[in-house]
Formats: C-alpha cells, structure tokens, sequence
C-alpha cells in the first residue's frame, strides 16, 4: 500500500483519465485520507476491493465505496470476516487462503471457499493456492473466479527477472510458510 496521499491522488487520477475502460482499486478497508483522496479521483469505476483491518467501519466503507463503484467487493480469511462483510452490504467476497501472501487465515483457499459456498450467496473469488489444476476445482467448488496475484510474473510482456520466472514457475504450493504475528 502507498502512504503517500498525493501521490496515490496523482496516480489514481492518471489511472482514471487513461484510455482503460474497466478500472478498479484495492483499498484499506477503512475511510483514512488515502483513501478518500483515491476515491475523489477516482471518481467512477467498475470495482473496489477492500482489505478491511481491526476496527473498521465497514458498513461505512463499503457506503461510501459504492458511491463510485459499481461493485464492491471485501477481501476475507475466516467464516467470522465473511459474515461481517455480508452483513456490511458487500457485492462479493475475495476468499484468501493461508496460500497468499500477506495476512491470511488458518485455512486454504479451497477450504475456506468450500465453506464459505455452503453459507452465502454472494459471488467468491478464490485467492491463493490457485494454479493451472486448481482453478478447476475452485469454480466446482463455487467460485465464480479466481485471483492471479504472482502468477502474473510469468506472462511474456512482463519484465521479471529470469531468476524470479525461474522459481514462480516450479512453485506448486508447498512453499508457503504461516508466521504468527500478534499472538495469533
């Protein structure tokens, strides 16, 4: 995430005014100046993705949200956030396993997006885990789509070091560490 309130400004505005006729952004799941400053100039946009945090309004967020967006969308680890989210007026949830990056939950993505289709009817998006063999079984198992996040690395017109394309492509899942932070 960017702490730079000008120039996110700058950037979601550069963003806005370009020729890209789908744009979205993915946002803290709070209304800070950051993010307030994106939404300003943003000024519309086909979706939002929030990343909620402890006490977070999120009610108010996805309100706010939704006032440019077409569809806004929270980013969810357990059964407990979906249901926040769900109550909170969210157009879909991004089910995020403990296979992605960053903070993450106790179960996979497949798991959790198992669990999470027999208790919503919201759309689910699987993240994390997913690979040329999974994807499959993620829209069996009721995802309406997947997120490619470092997969993307692999693609020809991106210009990641041989190094990183090296590792990315052998990777198949068993690499993932879990590293409790905060005595969770």
């Amino acid at each position: 995430f960017v702490s730079d309130v000008a120039a996110a400004g700058l950037a979601v505005e550069a963003l806005a005014n370009s020729e890209t006729s789908r744009i979205g952004l993915l946002l803290a799941g709070r209304l800070g100046p950051l993010e307030l400053t994106a939404l300003h100039a943003i000024g519309s946009c086909e979706c939002i993705i929030l990343m909620p945090q402890n006490a977070t309004d999120l009610r108010r967020t996805i309100a706010e949200c939704g006032k440019v967006a077409k569809r806004v969308g929270v980013v969810v680890t357990s059964v407990a956030e979906a249901e926040s989210a769900a109550a909170s007026g969210c157009c879909f949830l991004l089910v995020k396993g403990n296979e992605a990056g960053g903070l993450v939950g106790e179960e996979t993505s497949f798991v959790l997006l198992q669990r999470l289709a027999a208790k919503t009817d919201l759309p689910l998006y699987a993240w994390g885990g997913i690979g040329l063999h999974t994807t499959a079984a993620c829209l069996q198992a009721g995802a309406q789509g997947i997120v490619l996040d470092w997969q993307m690395a692999l693609l020809d017109d991106i210009a990641a070091p041989l190094w990183i394309r090296r590792r990315l492509a052998a990777a198949d899942g068993g690499e993932t560490l879990a590293v409790p932070i905060g005595g969770g």
